[in-house]
């Protein structure tokens, strides 16, 4: 009689003891010395309490079966696809529902739940979760570094900043999602074939041009080039291998100078520089001066830009 009465009391138990949602939507309190508060369906015809509270009180309350639900008010039963990101497991869940109101009163998994709705709910799991759970590599993480180095100077480049990439999942992740369920899945995908997939093949092309992964130093050793800060790419490098290099090098159509970092013979820093005609010129006879008592062993040509650059101890004219 009070299912009938009020359909909108109707209750469901939380996983919570003696915490239930109504039919309706709003949260109710049983006491928990109450022995309904164990109870999984209640009708709460009485309840109330203080606006600043998140539940309402249960003053009065009955319980009820429910098969009773269902046999009282079939024509407000309603059926659902439930395919959705589960925090706890950090996986998909696929499930048929049968709801009335805001409370499902059966739950059975789904057999064959459709590819874009699991795509869509893992997605919604990477968002949650952040960019950080997907497998970023060296590889990666540097393409994406390039690809945003490109793009302050070319109209129309993809942003694959890391807050655009995890609003727009959708457009360069999905397509590589298929049969994947969990995180853990999400290990077999290669996020440099992903981010590539956002350029044609003339902008790849242009990309290696115009961000080079390495630089061709004056030793001939090819050196990478760091993007971690993709408006001031850096390039740590021997001091000993730039000998006979004038100009700073540029990348981006000359647009955007590198950033030189250059190392002691140990591999340690010991000037940084954009301009390395003037380092030659000026800051080359201190650090010279204070380095060659350490580093005997190593070329110290009294002119570095007619000098042999070497990656060895002395260049083999030297020797």
């Amino acid at each position: 009689m009070l299912a009938c009465a009020y359909p909108d009391r109707i209750a469901r138990r939380r996983a919570q003891s003696g915490q239930f949602l109504l039919s309706a939507g709003q949260g109710v309190a049983v006491p928990g010395h109450d022995p309904l508060s164990a109870s999984d369906y209640l009708v709460i015809p009485a309840l109330g309490g203080q606006r600043k509270q998140s539940n309402a009180t249960a003053f009065l309350a009955c319980e009820v079966q429910p098969e009773q639900i269902s046999a009282l008010y079939p024509e407000r039963l309603e059926t659902h696809d439930n395919i959705r990101w589960q925090k706890s497991t950090k996986t998909v869940v696929a499930n048929r529902e049968v709801r009335f109101g805001a409370l499902v009163l059966e739950r059975q998994p789904l057999a064959s739940p459709s590819a874009e709705a699991i795509s869509t709910a893992l997605i919604d799991g990477i968002r949650q979760s952040g960019l950080q759970v997907l497998p970023w590599t060296r590889e990666s993480e540097q393409l994406r570094q390039r690809i945003c180095c490109v793009a302050q100077f070319e109209q129309g480049w993809p942003d694959t900043t890391e807050t655009v990439l995890l609003l727009s999942l959708e457009d360069w992740i999905a397509p590589f999602l298929a049969g994947m369920t969990k995180l853990d899945h999400l290990k077999k995908i290669d996020l440099a074939t992903c981010l590539k997939a956002l350029l044609d093949w003339p902008s790849q092309q242009h990309l290696e041009r115009e961000a080079p992964e390495r630089l061709k130093v004056p030793s001939g050793s090819q050196i990478r080039i760091d993007y971690s800060n993709p408006a001031e790419p850096r390039l740590s490098v021997k001091l000993q291998e730039l000998f006979g290099l004038l100009e700073t090098p540029a990348i981006c159509s000359g647009k955007l100078p590198v950033t030189i970092e250059l190392l002691s013979p140990a591999m340690r820093p010991v000037q940084t520089t954009r301009d390395l005609k003037n380092f030659w010129h000026t800051t080359y006879h201190e650090v010279k001066k204070d380095l060659k008592g350490r580093y005997p062993k190593h070329y110290w040509p009294e002119d570095p830009l007619t000098a042999v650059a070497t990656h060895r101890v002395r260049p083999d004219s030297q020797r």
